[in-house]
């Protein structure tokens, strides 16, 4: 097994490479990498980390849609490939929204999975990618802007507790623990809108 001080290490020599690479995971690794920033454990500055996490969710949010454009996914219908309850839900949101795509994406975005569904969902619809493409954009910055700000903060006022390097593990649980606060609050609020939407 690797030890975690190896793969810190590897991070912090080729820190955009960890970027690009983690950033593919999605919106929750670059949570977790703007947190390990804001603690001093990655050299990484908050608007690179912002910057490049953001342009990188714009193009899974495309090739997202362009799943949902696919004739094979069509021919399946992607509501068959998702729980019940993340359909119910998500009709639910869609329903309070009264269908507003802008509103619609800018929710998805803070529950773990819902925003691939949002935009597999307008694919599969043939929204056009134009008018798709200007209303993700800003509920992703606006999402951005709440979330990076609030990991960024948290990791400094952790980071700044620790300052022996050879506490990197309690810092990397730290930042964990802290993803699965975000991972959890959602599902609880899922599971209450859940209840509605039945």
């Amino acid at each position: 097994m690797i030890p975690i001080e190896k793969v810190v290490m590897l991070t912090e020599t080729y820190p955009i490479l960890a970027l690009l690479i983690l950033g593919f995971l999605g919106t929750e690794a670059l949570l977790l990498i703007m947190f390990l920033a804001g603690s001093g454990y990655l050299n990484l500055s908050f608007w690179t980390i912002f910057i490049v996490g953001f342009l990188i969710v714009l193009v899974l949010d495309a090739v997202y849609y362009k799943v949902g454009n696919w004739d094979f996914i069509r021919n399946i219908n992607p509501r068959k490939l998702t729980k019940k309850k993340y359909n119910l839900v998500f009709d639910y949101i869609k329903k309070s929204t009264h269908d507003n795509i802008f509103l619609i994406l800018f929710i998805s975005k803070f529950f773990y999975g819902f925003r691939q569904m949002a935009v597999v969902y307008f694919g599969y619809h043939n929204y056009p990618y134009r008018k798709f493409f200007k209303r993700d954009a800003p509920a992703l910055l606006i999402y951005f802007s709440v979330m990076m700000p609030i990991a960024w903060f948290l990791g400094k006022g952790i980071g700044a507790s620790f300052d022996n390097v050879k506490e990197v593990e309690i810092m990397i649980a730290a930042a964990i623990f802290f993803i699965l606060i975000i991972y959890f609050a959602g599902k609880i609020i899922l599971g209450r809108l859940f209840k509605k939407s039945k």
